[in-house]
């Protein structure tokens, strides 16, 4: 299992890197512009806003479950800047998730398990 994990860990960085090539070539096309001109792209493009914002929510409650010392911070898609100034909170949860994950793995079955010779 653990050589599975450099080929993931290459498929999740390149579809991160597609997905941030994706949103800065929308960014320089105007997205504001698109939607002035589109009405379709604009209930769209807030339809799909809305979602992800869904799941990042979702992905940072599960995250941040059960932990004291981590709280996961609630993005409200009604404020633009929300994402902006609650960026700490959200790296918060990331760095524990992180660490948590390091810390399994230093366990003494932790290799083990990932590797599935256990």
């Amino acid at each position: 299992m653990s050589s599975d994990f450099p080929q993931l860990q290459d498929d999740v960085q390149r579809a991160v890197m597609t997905t941030v090539r994706a949103v800065n070539a929308l960014a320089a096309s105007d997205i504001d512009f698109q939607r002035s001109s589109d009405g379709t792209f604009a209930r769209a493009a807030d339809a799909t806003g809305a979602c992800v914002l869904t799941l990042v929510n979702a992905l940072l409650r599960n995250a941040a479950a059960g932990v004291a010392d981590v709280a996961a911070p609630a993005l409200a898609p009604t404020e633009p800047d929300d994402i902006d100034s609650r960026w700490a909170d959200v790296v918060d949860v990331v760095d524990f998730l992180l660490e948590r994950a390091v810390r399994f793995r230093s366990l003494p079955w932790g290799e083990q398990w990932l590797t599935g010779s256990a």
